[in-house]
């Protein structure tokens, strides 16, 4: 379930920068219109869309608990939920813990696939087209062999929270979850970030040398 709404949220905010979006500049009308400076738009249009889908969960999650009430009732934020320490040690934690737990690495997965539909997205310029990649991204993410030191490996958000998935990678516990997504964030945005420099002062070179060409033939 939290796999599809992470798809949701990649498909709704993943894609927008690219409305309005100057082929030359890279620069977005809206985000020109709030006063962000061309070269600042990158990073401004991530952070921008992380915390709109974060607040997006939290108004949802909150809807949701509150629909529920009338149906289920309040219950008890320590009802017991078992996770594992060893194929043969189990433990129990509250729920509230468990869900505190799940959301932390649900908005971990968030960032980093949002990091990379801002890499995408310097390479395919069609907004439906966008959407498709990025959720074949992450349908290629639930099929790849888990190993810990891959941000891939941490999509099964709910095996993760309860320590399952780290017994079929034989290694790793949330804190190091957390670590590997932000990190593998930075560098997918730092890598999104290099290849729209490269590709801006290409265009702008492409772009002299026209020029030159059509002063040249002018005189």
């Amino acid at each position: 379930m939290a796999t599809v709404f992470l798809a949701i949220l990649i498909t709704l905010f993943g894609w927008w920068p690219l409305v309005g979006q100057s082929r030359l500049t890279r620069s977005n009308d809206l985000l020109t219109m709030l006063g962000v400076p061309p070269r600042q738009q990158y990073w401004r249009s991530y952070w921008l869309s992380f915390f709109a889908g974060t607040a997006s969960t939290l108004s949802i999650g909150g809807l949701f608990l509150l629909a529920s009430i009338p149906i289920h009732g309040v219950g008890s934020w320590n009802y017991p939920i078992m996770v594992w320490h060893s194929a043969s040690e189990r433990d129990f934690v509250p729920l509230l813990q468990l869900m505190s737990v799940e959301l932390v690495i649900f908005l971990a997965n968030w960032g980093f696939y949002l990091a990379v539909a801002q890499l995408l997205r310097q390479f395919i310029r069609r907004p439906v087209l966008l959407a498709l990649a990025d959720l074949g991204v992450i349908l290629a993410a639930a099929s790849v062999p888990n190993v810990w030191w891959s941000p891939l490996a941490y999509l099964r958000i709910s095996g993760v929270a309860d320590h399952y998935a780290f017994l079929r990678m034989g290694a790793g516990n949330v804190g190091l979850t957390v670590l590997v997504l932000v990190v593998s964030s930075f560098l997918v945005l730092g890598l999104g970030w290099a290849v729209q420099e490269i590709q801006q002062r290409w265009q702008f070179s492409q772009r002299r040398t026209s020029d030159d060409h059509s002063v040249d033939s002018a005189s």
